[in-house]
């Protein structure tokens, strides 16, 4: 049963076994300066692909155990282990983090090696997504903090996504 006080503020993935450090491991290939034209949603037919810059810096994927939003409320949590993902950048595509993080989560059950997310980041194209990866659900992400320069222009992002694994048997 999931916990009632994540209902809607965090993402449940539900796998077996969850490989923590190839999570990590996945995380520090999308790192950098990349075209994450494959973990875009392909775009609108009345929209060009070609007006979409896909040429996006990720400057820091940090992963860390995280806890329920409310413990002592919440006897179920205890069979869950919380991760939350905090990445800043220099902006995003639509559903490039719930896509980043699903190739995070995927290579942490053996579903994706870092060389399938490489060969995704070498050959940007919303085709080219992984289909043993999966998009995961907005629940949990969270934009935390827009910073601009001087002249108005957002220069980085903070986002958030809290994440709850279980292992199914």
């Amino acid at each position: 049963m999931f916990p009632i006080f994540e209902y809607q503020r965090c993402t449940p993935i539900k796998v077996s076994p969850f490989d923590v450090n190839k999570f990590i491991e996945a995380a520090q290939v999308l790192e950098g300066e990349h075209d994450f034209a494959s973990f875009a949603k392909a775009a609108a037919k009345n929209r060009p692909a070609t007006l979409l810059c896909t040429k996006k810096k990720v400057d820091r994927i940090e992963v860390t155990v995280g806890r329920p939003l409310l413990e002592e409320h919440n006897r179920w949590a205890s069979h869950y282990t919380f991760i939350d993902v905090e990445i800043t950048g220099s902006g995003f595509l639509h559903h490039q983090i719930r896509r980043m993080v699903g190739a995070m989560v995927a290579a942490a059950v053996d579903r994706l090696s870092p060389s399938n997310i490489r060969y995704m980041l070498s050959n940007p194209d919303p085709q080219n997504w992984n289909p043993r990866a999966v998009c995961l659900a907005p629940e949990g992400l969270y934009l935390k903090e827009i910073l601009y320069d001087e002249e108005g222009e957002v220069y980085l992002q903070y986002v958030h996504y809290h994440c709850a694994i279980t292992s199914y048997h």
